[in-house]
């Protein structure tokens, strides 16, 4: 009788698989399961979109450019200042960070001259900017020592008076060409 029960409830359970399965595969046989399944492939075959990168403001760039040259990341100084530079094209201070690093860690003198030239065109009250120009030519840029008098000039011609500029062109003078 046990055994007759078994049979009965093995019997009654392939039955009722063959059901489900017939109803299931009459299910996905509906229009709207094939267009359930057309949008599931879909899916499945787009590629996941990158992440936007994050923009970092001109603040954050200027920051994050003086930490990487901290770090003695040069390259990611100057490319975080070369960003903010493109942020707002009309601001020197990515253009005089720039000059100091090609002049004094990088020892490129071309490109610091180009920045610094670059920082002063676009502030031209940038007194410090006109001393490290004149600093540049004089004690390291020897193949254009002849302009760290004409530096200083064109300074105080742009800042009439300016006593810093005057007294480092009089002292300049007084001391003679090197």
């Amino acid at each position: 009788m046990r055994s007759n029960l078994t049979l009965v409830i093995f019997l009654a359970l392939i039955a009722l698989g063959t059901l489900g399965f017939v109803i299931f595969k009459d299910f996905t046989k509906t229009p709207e399961a094939k267009i359930v399944e057309e949008e599931i492939e879909k899916v499945i075959a787009q590629e996941p979109e990158p992440e936007p990168e994050p923009q970092l403001s001109f603040e954050d760039l200027l920051f994050l450019g003086i930490s990487k040259k901290n770090n003695k990341d040069y390259a990611g100084a100057v490319k975080a200042w070369e960003e903010a530079s493109r942020l707002i094209p009309e601001s020197y201070i990515p253009y005089s960070n720039l000059g100091d690093l090609y002049q004094f860690y990088l020892r490129d003198f071309p490109k610091a001259e180009a920045n610094l030239r670059k920082a002063v065109e676009l502030y031209p009250s940038y007194i410090a900017g006109y001393m490290n120009l004149h600093e540049l030519y004089r004690y390291q840029y020897k193949e254009k020592a002849e302009l760290a008098d004409d530096i200083l000039e064109e300074g105080l011609r742009k800042n009439p008076g300016n006593p810093t500029l005057a007294a480092a062109l009089a002292s300049y003078l007084a001391s003679g060409p090197p």
